[in-house]
């Protein structure tokens, strides 16, 4: 019988022991995906021995494993007090997800209060983590991994930069933030599989990378593509009572767009971690794999700015002066389905005089470096 090539589930789930699958249900899948493909990739040992004869002997099957590439559109839960189903993935290509809260805060003397720092308050001696650098005229506060409630009409202070600032408001849920980490430990594995039709292959102790990528009037696209060890390859039939996602992805329209802190004309974008994911080998594993981890990441990005004076913006001088910049770039409107994207120290690495319908512009690669303490090369607010 022929079996269809759209009838096709992504499944995942994050592990409880790396590299033990864990069992799926329909709750672990509705991730609305294109370009799903699950690749086996089996190790074959070639057996050549010398004879009286050329002909060869059979080959051994090895190392058992497979690549999850996919594309998925970003988009939010609809809540702010639920993460979005792509934070699952995020986990597993090194992001830390935590809960977001923001606060209204009046100017801010000494700031700005900087990423990573901890501010307490004055009254409430609480304490939490700031997320994005913020500036004075900046009338929102977000950090995570609060000890408790701030007070209203308390002043907070950075244990970094020293900024202070007076609250207006008591704290409220904002959505999720997700941010590099390179504690092993934080990094989450998955188990994945790909229920087709007719056909289940799953895999565990999965691992992967992550490009963003828009443009003008589409989109958020995030190009996913996971390593995993073969867990089993069976014939089987689609999940029902799926739940997918509802939300409609938000589009790249009244979106500003922001490079130290200056507004450009910008047509498309992209961020690509680029992590770079090994296998654990074991020979003690009965497919020579325990699980794939990331031992490394480069972060870059691209984007196609209207060429302005360079008095006014000059991304020659930048990249001569080794000049580390903010981008900031937010899309969607709606709560629940918004993301704002955070690159704190952007270098740039190369310009190149290009036109769009004949409107000159700049194409500009540049290096998503971490700032202070590092893990903040990308910062990612589900709002």
């Amino acid at each position: 019988m022929p079996k269809l090539v759209r009838k096709r589930q992504l499944v995942a789930k994050i592990e409880t022991t790396e590299g033990t699958a864990e069992t799926l249900t329909s709750s672990d899948a509705g991730y609305l995906v294109e370009e799903l493909n699950l690749d086996s990739d089996r190790d074959m040992y070639e057996r050549n021995p010398v004879r009286e004869t050329i002909s060869r002997k059979g080959k051994v099957t090895g190392k058992k494993k497979g690549t999850i590439p996919f594309k998925m559109m970003v988009r939010g839960s609809g809540s702010v007090t639920t993460a979005p189903k792509i934070g699952t993935l995020l986990q597993a290509c090194a992001f830390g997800e935590d809960a977001l809260e923001q606060i209204t805060i009046g100017a801010i003397t000494g700031g700005p209060f900087v990423n990573g720092e901890t501010i307490t308050g004055g009254t409430s001696t609480e304490t939490a983590t700031v997320v994005v650098d913020t500036a004075t005229g900046t009338t929102t506060l977000y950090f995570k991994d609060a000890s408790g409630a701030f007070d209203s009409g308390e002043v907070l202070t950075g244990s970094t930069s020293g900024a202070t600032a007076t609250t207006g408001s008591i704290p409220s849920d904002a959505g999720f933030v997700y941010q590099p980490t390179s504690v092993y430990a934080d990094i989450k594995s998955l188990t994945m599989a790909a229920y087709e039709d007719g056909q289940i292959k799953k895999y565990k102790g999965c691992r992967g990378t992550v490009g963003l990528s828009c443009e003008t009037g589409q989109p958020l696209s995030a190009a996913f593509d996971f390593m995993g060890v073969e867990e089993s390859i069976i014939d089987g039939t689609l999940l029902t009572g799926v739940t997918y996602e509802s939300e409609v992805e938000p589009i790249a329209l009244n979106t500003d767009f922001t490079a130290n802190d200056v507004a450009l004309v910008v047509g498309s974008l992209s961020l690509d971690v680029q992590n770079t994911v090994a296998p654990r080998d074991s020979i003690a594993d009965v497919n020579g794999i325990l699980s794939y981890m990331i031992t490394d990441r480069q972060p870059q990005g691209s984007l196609d700015p209207e060429s302005e004076a360079l008095s006014t913006f000059d991304w020659f001088a930048l990249q001569a002066a080794n000049t580390e910049i903010p981008m900031d770039f937010t899309i969607g409107a709606t709560v629940g389905n918004k993301f704002r994207f955070v690159v704190p120290t952007a270098q740039v690495t190369k310009v190149t005089g290009a036109d769009r319908e004949g409107i000159m512009i700049d194409d500009v690669a540049f290096d998503m470096n971490g700032a202070g303490n590092g893990d903040n090369e990308l910062i990612i607010l589900a709002l």
